[in-house]
């Protein structure tokens, strides 16, 4: 469609929409007939057989019956009166009952509304593709305007071909040419599809080849310019020996061959098209560019580079740039946006210009078999930290700056890198991979978002994946290596277009932004947060009833959902064993001796001796979740014995989704785990969740069979976050802090970027906070501690825990977030005192994506124990305080205080918990009871020493009261007053206490 013009394009756009109207139209009216005779099928319209309404009362129900009666009774209908009558007798029967009649209405209700909707379907749908064939054609139309810039430049390199004379000699003893050949162009023409090992044509190569002593080469003898007079496949022969056309196979019978042939620069078997920009200056209007342009020999509508002489600007050019110099036979597609033959030259001559932007391209022969040799894709990780850069850039393949690169098959309206900035991400990441990201590599998709008009918004994230295929060939030097030789056989297919997108899925590159969510690629992160979503923690609990009740309170639904745990139950009692998991209420009891359905486990509870299997969220079993970067030689083994995971349900065991480490042995994962520093060794127990970027066991197994390095995420039950591999195994401090942001319009931005955090992707983690957004105003008038900053953990937003939730609830008008902080910093008070390590088990039965408390490794690096459900800490290890609301943008904010908890009487329970925290304690030499949650003496301590720096010498008060007027020094001297009382106070309240 590339030779038609705009009007031409619009007018068969138009004229296929008007044949798609028409044929849902014929549809519909078929479509209806079939809705009318299902409906008759399935239930028989009596208010159609007796001609009435479906309002009609019991008399005129009456007078329709005689009337269709008498009907009955004419000679005419004799034949068919009998079956009539029938149905007659039927339809009156029932609609002049009320009671039947109104199961009737009830029935024919339902079925009209089945046919409505059958009728509704086939005509949406037909009409919903339609209008997305219509949106692609009308795409594409603009996309390959030849009046755009883009349009033009695609026109003329699919148009672009080097005309060259080849003389090949054949010799008596073997007069084969060597090449198969097809007739193109109406048959006026003769093209390449394979050449042979042996044969006239791979003389006439390796004797050309040979004398040019790599001359021509671009990297190695294997890649060469286009200009280079040799023959290889997708070449067009135009004449042989003068003869053209149907006589050019009788010529190609004589020994001595001249023949003329046309190279495409666009769409070969052998050439991909270098492009590149090209900007020259000159210091007057007098001085020459110093290049001899001519018109193409080609219906492109290019100059090409006849010759460059020795004297003028390209020459100069040519000089300091040697590896980015102009060529004899070069394409001049472009020059300052402006394309078209004449339209060049006149801008070439124009006097007043100093500097003109050319944009050249030329042709690079490869191997055979190497433009059909498609890299396999490669994933880039990074991961910015404070004031680090990617140091990339991406852009369409034909916009500015062109730094001369290799045009890919199916790139050409693909984003490609421009550039690689030194010393940055992309750089250091370069040097540590064997396919690094160059420029000219193809960006597939930036954090699993395939759109190009979204990569610059992922790539300003703080983690940021960079999915990309590498170039076939690289314009570099390279190593000499002897050619490959091409194999006789079947012609190889030539592609005949170069913006191909067979890479990405089918439904995403026809229908673009309307395909469905669903049909749209998901990326790992995502798939593997939705897998964390569904596990369930299962554990067993063996308790025997003779020396009392049991203690739970159920919600019977589907399955059974714990409610409550009584204190003077047999569970509670449980619960005070240190080494047993907890039950808590929100807990599901899916099997009790081997019972899986609800109603028979009821009955099962009223035995003595009880096996209780309970299921958790993964959120509320405090999952550790870390990956492992693991390689293996080439005949070593992994050392894993894997298992599938099964999990309960009233059906029986189904498939967890994930695998189970059976055991550790000698292999590549016993290696890593003798190496691994602060990181967790992979233990017998722990979950393989996934083996990138494969998330099913069966894939999983797969991919552990065929690669020899893989990631692998994996999952251990009541450990809390795992440490990261750059971090101490000491547990960083936690500070717990909400933030309350109101909207003063509904248009108003939050500014808040929300993305699964790298240490534990079912957590959620602040990315961003946008500038002049209600954050960061939000920010401009907190103090420190209560800003928002990048990292920040999302424990709730509104009081739900629901990640999958969080952008609806973020709509509204008032939103309160509650965020975990972590601080690698230990406190600098209170450190004397451990901290007992207890079972972590969140409170709550809500699925929420970040865990709030986590695991304090044991001294010996072993594996670390969980805390409690409600961990006792004193302020210097966590801190919980409520931040401001920001109400319409102002600077003001109105702080809050927490409320004082309450004494209680500690319960059995209580002291079932500070018991077991001191023999867990026992292990490490000191037994001590849980301190209370109130403020440490050091707290108090260090408050006072503070307000005594406020009494200062008057020397050091009138040096902060220089430059203020007289009222301004008032005020601040009677603050610091009140302020040195107050300290004063306090000190004498502290000496007496």
């Amino acid at each position: 469609m590339v030779w038609l013009d705009r009007l031409e394009r619009q007018v068969l756009a138009g004229f296929g929409i008007c044949v798609v109207a028409m044929a849902v139209l014929h549809e519909v009216t078929q479509l209806k007939d079939v809705a009318g005779t299902i409906q008759t099928q399935i239930v028989e319209d009596h208010y159609s057989m007796l001609g009435i309404a479906a309002e009609a009362t019991q008399a005129e129900i009456m007078t329709a019956f005689k009337r269709a009666t008498n009907k009955l009774t004419s000679k005419q209908q004799a034949d068919a009166a009998q079956g009539s009558r029938a149905k007659l007798n039927a339809a009156y029967n029932v609609l002049s009952n009320p009671a039947t009649r109104r199961a009737y209405d009830e029935r024919r209700s339902v079925v009209r509304l089945v046919s409505m909707t059958f009728i509704g379907f086939s005509v949406c749908l037909p009409l919903l593709f339609g209008m997305m064939w219509a949106k692609s054609v009308c795409f594409r139309a603009d996309l390959l305007d030849p009046d755009s810039f883009l349009g033009q430049v695609v026109f003329s390199l699919q148009h672009s071909e080097a005309v060259l004379e080849v003389e090949v000699h054949k010799d008596h003893e073997t007069r084969s040419l060597g090449a198969q050949l097809a007739a193109v162009r109406n048959e006026s023409m003769l093209q390449i599809c394979s050449l042979s090992n042996d044969g006239a044509i791979h003389s006439h190569n390796q004797k050309v080849l040979d004398d040019d002593s790599g001359r021509s080469s671009v990297a190695s003898p294997e890649m060469c310019w286009w200009h280079l007079p040799v023959l290889r496949e997708s070449d067009i022969l135009e004449s042989v020996n003068g003869q053209s056309g149907a006589a050019m196979m009788g010529a190609l019978r004589s020994l001595e061959l001249k023949l003329q042939l046309r190279r495409p620069l666009v769409g070969g078997a052998s050439v991909l098209p270098w492009l590149g920009e090209i900007r020259l200056s000159r210091s007057s209007g007098s001085e020459r560019w110093g290049l001899n342009l001519t018109n193409a020999k080609d219906s492109s509508d290019s100059l090409q580079v006849r010759d460059i002489p020795s004297v003028g600007v390209a020459a100069r050019w040519n000089e300091e740039n040697p590896d980015h110099a102009f060529q004899p036979g070069d394409r001049v597609v472009a020059a300052d946006q402006c394309v078209g033959a004449d339209a060049m030259l006149q801008l070439c001559a124009d006097e007043t210009r100093t500097s003109v932007c050319f944009l050249i391209a030329r042709g690079v022969l490869l191997p055979p078999g190497a433009i059909q040799s498609s890299p396999p894709q490669v994933l880039c990780r990074l991961s910015k930290r404070e004031g680090e850069k990617l140091g990339i850039r991406v852009g369409r393949c034909l916009e500015s700056p062109g730094k001369g690169i290799l045009l890919e098959p199916d790139c050409m309206s693909r984003t490609i890198v421009k550039e690689v900035v030194q010393d940055h991400l992309v750089d250091r990441w370069n040097r540590q991979t064997e396919t690094p990201l160059l420029p000219g590599c193809v960006v597939m998709a930036v954090n699993g978002e395939w759109r190009p008009e979204q990569f610059a918004r992922e790539l300003s994230k703080r983690s940021v994946k960079i999915l990309f295929r590498p170039p076939t060939r690289r314009l570099a030097p390279a190593e000499v290596t002897a050619a490959p030789r091409s194999d006789a056989g079947r012609p190889r297919r030539i592609p005949v277009r170069i913006d191909q997108e067979e890479l990405r899925p089918w439904a995403v590159r026809n229908f673009g932004a309307l395909v469905p969510a669903f049909l749209s690629p998901k990326p790992f992160e995502e798939q593997l947060r939705n897998s964390l979503r569904k596990l369930r923690c299962e554990f067993i609990v063996k308790v025997s009833t003779e020396s009392g009740r049991l203690g739970l309170q159920f919600k019977h639904s589907n399955e059974l959902l714990v409610l409550q745990v009584a204190e003077d139950g047999v569970i509670a009692q449980y619960n005070c064993s240190p080494e047993c998991e907890r039950v808590e209420s929100g807990d599901w009891l899916v099997a009790v001796n081997g019972e899986t359905h609800p109603r028979r486990m009821i009955e099962k509870l009223t035995g003595t001796e009880l096996e209780l299997r309970f299921a958790r969220p993964a959120a509320r079993a405090a999952p550790g979740v870390w990956e492992v970067e693991v390689g293996r030689d080439q005949a070593e083994g992994w050392g894993l014995e894997l298992k599938e995971e099964t999990v309960t349900t009233v059906s029986g065991p189904r498939s967890a989704g994930v695998l189970r480490i059976q055991r550790v042995v000698a292999g590549a994962i016993h290696r890593w785990n003798e190496s691994e520093g602060p990181q967790w060794s992979l233990q017998a127990g722990d979950l393989l969740l996934a083996c990138e970027p494969e998330i099913s066991p069966k894939r999983m197994l797969q991919r552990l069979r065929d690669s020899q390095k893989v990631r692998l995420s994996v999952l251990r039950w009541h450990a809390g976050p795992a440490p990261e591999p750059e971090a101490s195994p000491v547990e960083p401090q936690r500070t717990h802090f909400e933030v309350t942001l109101r909207r003063a319009l509904a248009s108003e931005r939050l500014g808040l970027r929300l993305v699964p955090s790298a240490r534990d992707p079912t957590r959620t983690v602040v990315s961003e906070v946008v500038p002049g957004s209600l954050a960061d105003r939000h920010n401009q008038a907190a103090i420190g501690s209560e800003r928002i900053v990048p990292g920040d953990e999302v424990d709730s937003v509104n009081g739900d825990g629901d990640p999958s939730r969080f952008a609806e609830i973020c709509k509204q008008q008032m939103i309160t977030f509650r965020f975990t902080r972590r601080s690698r910093q230990l406190p600098s008070q209170g450190r004397g005192v451990p901290e007992p390590a207890e079972k972590t088990q969140a409170k709550g039965a809500r699925a929420v994506a970040a865990v709030e408390a986590e695991a304090e490794p044991e001294p010996g690096g072993a594996r670390p124990v969980p805390r409690s459900s409600e961990p006792a800490t004193s302020p210097s290890s966590e801190t919980f305080s409520k931040s401001r609301i920001v109400e319409d943008g102002a600077k003001s904010a109105q702080s809050r205080i927490n409320p004082k908890p309450e004494l209680a009487t500690p319960s059995a329970e209580d002291a079932c918990r500070e018991a077991r925290g001191a023999l867990l304690c026992e292990d490490r030499g000191a037994v001590f009871q849980v301190p209370p949650r109130g403020s440490p003496p050091e707290a108090s301590k260090s408050g006072l020493q503070g307000l005594s720096l406020i009494t200062l010498p008057p020397a050091a008060i009138a040096t902060l009261t220089a430059g203020l007027d007289a009222p301004s020094r008032e005020r601040f001297e009677q603050g610091i007053h009140k302020l040195q009382e107050l300290a004063a106070t306090l000190h004498i309240g502290a000496n007496i206490s």
